[in-house]
């Protein structure tokens, strides 16, 4: 006898299916299971018979419906098959122990997903932050939300795309306090992050704080950042005109990139006028240079005298 599947998931997904005409829909046909499976109106002894299936996809389904409880996700969590423990960390009534266990997890893929969650239990953080690395930290950068724990940990470990897709995406619900602790704890050793707030940051707070880093990438990213505020902008250019070697180094090859910076510079409305005029004397000095600044090959542990 033909089944007609079309009707029989109509049947499965209705409101009065009885839990006994749901487990018979069910050893029908796998299709049917699945729509079984993956209703939020599926009882729950549905749901426990079900994850006893021999479909695997059956079984995923169970792990992806938030009405699964979590004892039947602890059970889930321990599935031989890597999608399933996929569908199992990213259900938002998984618990903290079984999100731990994934995290071990020998499949890289079933690792990931604990990170892919919209948001993660405060017992499993400090194991997130353990586990970063720069690959994965490039994946979550791209995410519509992280959260500041998360945010902060990536600040640490990523690499220079990524900190702008950080800096840009992610910092807006982080108050500056907390950025401010950051920038406080990071030092020489995460001088990479710190660039990119100079760069990239557009609070105020925050840019005048990294004007005391007497660091040469920092200070230049504030120089090049128009959000820099005016007075923090002509305390870096005053430093920048008295002493531009210890910002570009000596040489043509240190020096490849002040003609980008000083015509920035030049746009810069705040300035003074003998300021401006040591700008023109400069960019005449390096005028036959156009390169684009770039952050990379730049020197981090070398501070300003």
């Amino acid at each position: 006898m033909t089944l007609d599947l079309k009707a029989l998931k109509r049947e499965a997904r209705s409101r009065g299916t009885s839990p006994a005409r749901l487990m018979e829909l069910a050893a029908l046909d796998p299709q049917l299971s699945r729509q079984v499976a993956k209703s939020q109106r599926t009882p729950i002894p549905v749901l426990e018979h079900l994850a006893h299936s021999h479909d695997m996809q059956t079984r995923r389904a169970v792990a992806t419906n938030l009405s699964t409880s979590p004892a039947l996700l602890c059970q889930l969590g321990t599935d031989n098959q890597w999608t399933v423990l996929k569908a199992v960390a990213l259900n938002s009534h998984t618990p903290s122990g079984v999100l731990l266990s994934l995290l071990s997890h020998h499949q890289k893929s079933v690792r990931q997903s604990v990170y892919e969650r919209q948001t993660y239990p405060d017992e499993i953080i400090p194991t997130l932050v353990q586990q970063i690395t720069p690959e994965l930290a490039r994946a979550l950068a791209l995410r519509r939300a992280l959260q500041p724990t998360i945010t902060f940990a990536l600040l640490h470990v990523a690499d220079e795309q990524t900190l702008y897709w950080l800096v840009k995406k992610h910092l807006g619900g982080v108050g500056d306090r907390q950025l401010l602790d950051a920038i406080a704890r990071a030092g020489a050793n995460s001088a990479l992050m710190l660039s990119a707030l100079s760069w990239w940051s557009d609070r105020p707070t925050v840019l005048q704080c990294l004007s005391d880093l007497h660091f040469q990438v920092v200070r230049k990213g504030l120089l090049y950042n128009l959000n820099t505020p005016p007075a923090v902008t002509d305390r870096v250019v005053e430093d920048f005109l008295t002493l531009p070697d210890a910002y570009f180094g000596e040489g043509q090859a240190g020096q490849r990139n002040e003609l980008a910076y000083l015509l920035r510079l030049s746009l810069r409305s705040a300035l003074s006028d003998n300021q401006q005029i040591r700008i023109q004397n400069l960019t005449q000095q390096y005028q036959s240079v156009e390169s684009r600044p770039s952050m990379q090959g730049v020197t981090h542990d070398h501070p300003l005298p």
